[in-house]
This record gives C-alpha cells, sequence and structure tokens, in this order.
C-alpha cells in the first residue's frame, strides 16, 4: 500500500514490481492515514484468498524466518481453540539498541515484558505495535476494520482493545525479531535511571493527544489505561513543550489535539 507518495516513486514501485508474482502496489494517491491503508491492503488480501495477514510499516525489516515462525505459532495457538487476534513480533529500534517489549496492565499500571522470561516463545500482552502483527484474516472480519477517524495514532491501541473486548487474545512472538523505527528519533533522559523514548513531529503529538481523548470515550478501554495514558499526556506536554528543538510548534499542536479531542465529534467504529 502505497499512501500518497509523489507518482515517481510511486512508478519506481511499479518498476520493481514488475517481475514479481507475489508483490503488488496498491497506490492510493493521497495519505487517507494508516488505518484506511490497513483496511484496504487486508480486503486486497482476502481477495487473493489470503488466509492472514502480516503488517508492516515502510521501516520496518523483518528478521529471516519470521513469517515461518509467526505461521507456526498462530497455527499452534489456533489448535488450542483459543481466540486469537495476533501474535506480534518482537521489535528492535536499531538506534537505542533496546527491545520495544510488549505490555500487559496488571495492578492498575502497565508491565513492560521482554522476551528473556518467556520459556515458551509467546507471551501473553493487551495489545501489539500494527507493524509486525500477523493477523487472521477470519479474526478481523470478526473484530471489524481499523477505525479510519483516527488516522494515524493509537489505530491499533483502539483495535486490540476491541479485539480483547470481544474474547480475542493476542501474544507476543519470541522466536524472531523486527527492526523497527519509533518516531524520528530516539531521546534519553533521566527519570530515576536512564531511560529511552521517541522524539516525533508536533503532528504526530496532535493525533497522539485527540485519539487518546477520544479513547476516553470508549466503554471497553479499560479505566486503568485511561489513567496511565493522562499521566503520559501531561508528560508529553511538559516535555516537549518545554525541552523539544521545536517547543512552540508541540505546545501549539498538543493544545489544539486537546481541544479537538474534547470537542471534535467523533464515532466509534
Amino acid at each position: 500500500m502505497d499512501n500518497g507518495s509523489s507518482p515517481q516513486f510511486v512508478a519506481s514501485l511499479h518498476n520493481y514490481a514488475v517481475n514479481s508474482t507475489n508483490l503488488h502496489v496498491l497506490p492510493l494517491g493521497r495519505n487517507f492515514g494508516i488505518a484506511a491503508a490497513l483496511n484496504l491492503g487486508i480486503a486486497e488480501a482476502k481477495s487473493r484468498d489470503a488466509e492472514f495477514v502480516l503488517l508492516l510499516d515502510h521501516d520496518s525489516i523483518a528478521e529471516a524466518g519470521l513469517l515461518d515462525g509467526l505461521l507456526l505459532a498462530m497455527k499452534e495457538t489456533q489448535h488450542s481453540g483459543e481466540k486469537i487476534a495476533a501474535i506480534g513480533a518482537k521489535i528492535f529500534d536499531p538506534r537505542s539498541g533496546e527491545e520495544l517489549g510488549f505490555y500487559r496492565m496488571h495492578n492498575g499500571h502497565w508491565d513492560k515484558i521482554k522476551c528473556e522470561v518467556s520459556t515458551h516463545g509467546l507471551l501473553p500482552c493487551d495489545y501489539l505495535n500494527s507493524s509486525g502483527s500477523f493477523i487472521p484474516i477470519s479474526a478481523f472480519e470478526d473484530i471489524g476494520p481499523f477505525n479510519e477517524q483516527f488516522f494515524v495514532d493509537h489505530v491499533d491501541t483502539e483495535w486490540f482493545m476491541r479485539a480483547q473486548s470481544l474474547g480475542y487474545a493476542c501474544y507476543g512472538f519470541c522466536g524472531g525479531a523486527l527492526e523497527h523505527y519509533m518516531g524520528d528519533a530516539v531521546i534519553r533522559y533521566w527519570l530515576f535511571g536512564w531511560r529511552h523514548m521517541p522524539r516525533r513531529s508536533p503532528q504526530r503529538h496532535y493525533y497522539i493527544v485527540r485519539n487518546s481523548l477520544w479513547l476516553y470515550r470508549y466503554a471497553y478501554v479499560p479505566l486503568a489505561w485511561k489513567f496511565n495514558n493522562f499521566i503520559k499526556l501531561l508528560f508529553t506536554l511538559l516535555y516537549f513543550s518545554l525541552f523539544d528543538m521545536q517547543r512552540a510548534d508541540q505546545f501549539k499542536r498538543i493544545l489544539k489535539g486537546l481541544i479537538d479531542g474534547i470537542k471534535g465529534e467523533h464515532r466509534a467504529a
């Protein structure tokens, strides 16, 4: 799926794909957002009789054997009779060299779980990053499409929480890795120890804030997630409005996200 690249770039993609029977380029003409692109791509895969889809961003690089490992893990897990929304690859950001880990809500707060604690290759978690998610198309049809109003951020968060409310589970897969860039850059900061976080543009923070407030309206989004997310939004506002190189633009877009999140019209998927 090409979400609004230049005609020259789209032409180069077509030239690259022309000799492949397994590579198909679907240009959208303009940027409709990640949710729309994913929905259209999954519909195309279904039309070609695919049973599963592996979602990947343009900057994601899969380790050799990852797809085979995800398929085997999915088949084994489905055989147990459990309803599976997705199994997601272990993700590394090459700039920090860190495994991003998987998240699970425990006693009202988020626990980050990394693969070294897994003894069987799969870690139960509450949601996954869309890039690296291996999804059965039958589950996608039952859960429903990604919410295109969200456009970009929290598209995956909303979908996985909706899936969980319908009795679906998701797992992190420790048997294969995906190289993936989170944000425009990586920021190293100290808060009771050195930590890393992604640095995002003012426009991305607009969507993060707006979409977070939209999620607060959803009955199936856990109250503990809403509380933890609100604390994170306050940190985002303070840090990027005070210390970012684009601090004025960051403040304006975050404030706009707050206003649109509170006042803007929104409908559930």
